[in-house]
């Protein structure tokens, strides 16, 4: 009966961690898709080319369909989603009640993105109220209220996991005590695989508090790299980054964890010198296929370029996950033991979704930048048009005088056609005009 009843105090925890790993997840996504519909309504109105407004009018409801899908699935729950619904009363008071009102503000900021994608693409929607909205709750006031509600679910999650566990202490004590003249043995694997649990679900949330917190991703990858190398008692931990999108090569960065010690420093000078390319080395493996890769030992890996520094350190086991945008591999986290290094699919598994969550932290700036881009576009196609509206109105102010000043000297001519001083007169006069005819065409071309 008590094995039982740890093995569902076991099985609940670790739905309790997918579960809120999937609520705080999707809510912290909102706020990412918040920023991609206002940006790609900006560079809908700002692109001038149709096909491409159609392309983005597409990506545009992408995003509005994926964010509404979500909202409810957090009300109401969805499967597909591993979303549970029935939020706490606190949830629904920041969705619900004054003054948020999240529920109000997330539908009719979709209400107006599906407006705006509904026009036709030669009508002018700045003007619109719905676009002014759209840009109005994407810079703050929807933002805020998002990451309220993700702080919330986070703050929830957390205590659900302390509950269990100390519901779990308690069992496991009071197991230990009734069986120890039998051999506490009986429990070894089953205290350490929750032990170890326990481990990744406070090492996930961390991560997942500093993802949905920090502005760039050298913060949060150096808490990253921290809280798993504690957790695991790796010595060295190391951030690579992509770039570019179109780049397929692996660049070092500052970020590191490393154990002090005399080889420390010569080990991080020359990984610091090497790029890695697709399915160079373990990092590239990594960019390769787009999944945590294990080394067990890196002395007999034929594809590892740092073989003969790895030997002198006494490094041996190896671990690399992708940091993801969807598919796309952004970033690689790599990892040494002075170990051989064991396969553990449930760490790989938490180790994947750790690279999910830091990606949004780069989908969060390429979405920023964009919309910035956006907006500098906008801005700059409306100097222009002030400028032509400007230079019409000043040619036609010019041209108008000009034409008579032409005609006057045409009739002057013909009445002093025997004057040879004013016909030259007359000549230079027209010739004049005509420089200024075609300054003034060439600026209305």
């Amino acid at each position: 009966l008590l094995t039982a009843t740890s093995y569902f105090i076991f099985r609940q925890k670790i739905l309790a961690d997918e579960t809120s790993a999937a609520v705080i997840n999707i809510s912290g996504r909102q706020r990412m898709l918040s920023q991609r519909i206002a940006t790609f309504s900006l560079l809908r109105e700002v692109e001038t080319d149709l096909t491409k407004k159609e392309e983005m009018r597409k990506i545009l409801m992408e995003a509005v369909d994926l964010m509404e899908k979500s909202h409810i699935g957090l009300l109401k729950g969805d499967p597909t989603m591993n979303l549970p619904g029935n939020p706490s009363e606190q949830v629904r008071a920041i969705y619900f009640e004054h003054p948020l009102f999240l529920d109000k503000k997330v539908r009719k900021f979709l209400a107006d993105a599906k407006t705006i994608a509904s026009l036709p693409h030669s009508e002018d929607a700045m003007g619109n109220p719905e676009m002014k909205n759209i840009l109005s709750l994407a810079r703050a006031e929807l933002l805020n209220s998002l990451d309220m509600v993700v702080n919330q679910y986070q703050l929830e999650s957390e205590a659900s996991v302390s509950s269990l566990q100390s519901l779990e202490d308690k069992v496991l004590g009071f197991s230990l005590i009734v069986l120890l003249s039998v051999g506490v043995c009986i429990f070894r694997p089953m205290v350490r695989r929750a032990s170890q649990e326990n481990l990744f679900v406070v090492m996930l949330q961390k991560v997942t508090r500093a993802a949905n917190e920090a502005e760039t991703i050298e913060e949060v990858a150096q808490i990253s790299l921290d809280e798993i190398c504690e957790h695991t008692k790796w010595i060295v931990g190391h951030l690579y980054i992509l770039p570019e999108k179109s780049s397929d090569k692996l660049v070092s960065t500052t970020v590191w964890h490393l154990k002090d010690c005399n080889w420390a420093r010569e080990f991080k000078e020359i990984t610091g010198q090497m790029d890695f390319p697709s399915g160079v080395g373990l990092p590239g493996r990594v960019l390769a296929d787009g999944k945590p890769v294990r080394i067990s030992d890196v002395t007999k890996d034929p594809n590892f370029p740092r073989i003969k520094l790895i030997e002198e350190t006494g490094i041996w086991g190896g671990f690399a996950f992708p940091i993801l945008i969807g598919k796309r591999v952004v970033g690689v986290m790599e990892f040494f033991s002075d170990q051989t290094s064991k396969p553990d699919e449930r760490f790989s598994d938490v180790m994947f979704h750790i690279g999910t969550q830091m990606g949004r932290v780069i989908e969060r700036q390429e979405a920023e930048e964009r919309m910035e881009l956006a907006q500098k576009q906008l801005m700059a196609s409306k100097k222009l048009a002030g400028i032509g509206e400007l230079t019409a109105g000043v040619s036609h102010e010019v041209l108008n005088p000009v034409n008579i000043i032409s005609v006057q000297t045409q009739m002057l001519q013909r009445k002093t056609k025997d004057d040879p001083k004013i016909q030259k007169f007359c000549n230079k006069v027209r010739h004049e005009i005509d420089r200024i005819q075609k300054i003034m065409s060439s600026l209305l071309a």
